[in-house]
């Protein structure tokens, strides 16, 4: 008797456990260096929808800019370049003067909810000048929630900024 109700007990927290795991959120933020990181969590979401035709064999090239340097160096099976303004250029250079370069816009509230745009460009560099040319990017949104006291994603859209 002691050991059926020890055995509904464990089957009982193995339930509870699984099903805080699998429905649970993740509480995104943009100081962390891993996946929780919200930039880092957008740019996954759009290497999902696009990743493949914007990579450059298995690289996608990513503007530099301030909090670039709190993201991991791969997302999904992609490696990551980080490119300054001269390491654009020479890049585009090396690329037969066209590749596309990623960026990746810092987090807005508009409408009461909170977005990142991840942006992939057509790079050109012509006449000495670097030419952006852009059709469109993801726009990921996220929701604070009151009961996690944090961001939680919501959904992502592609198509016109």
């Amino acid at each position: 008797m002691q050991f059926d109700k020890m055995k509904k007990s464990i089957l009982f927290l193995t339930i509870l456990f699984i099903g805080n795991f699998v429905f649970s959120q993740t509480i995104f933020d943009t100081e962390k260096r891993d996946s929780t990181n919200i930039y880092y969590h957008s740019l996954k979401k759009m290497a999902e929808l696009v990743g493949s035709s914007v990579a450059d064999n298995g690289i996608l090239y990513v503007e530099k800019n301030l909090f670039t340097d709190r993201l991991p160096d791969t997302v999904l099976n992609y490696k990551i370049e980080f490119l300054g303004p001269t390491e654009q250029v020479e890049t585009i250079k090396k690329k037969s003067g066209k590749m596309y370069l990623i960026r990746i816009v810092p987090l807005r509230i508009g409408k009461g909810t909170f977005f990142v745009n991840v942006i992939p460009f057509n790079a050109y560099y012509h006449k000495k000048n670097l030419e952006l040319a852009n059709s469109g990017g993801l726009k990921a949104h996220y929701k604070f929630d009151k009961e996690l006291n944090g961001l939680v994603f919501e959904k992502a859209d592609f198509g016109g900024i």
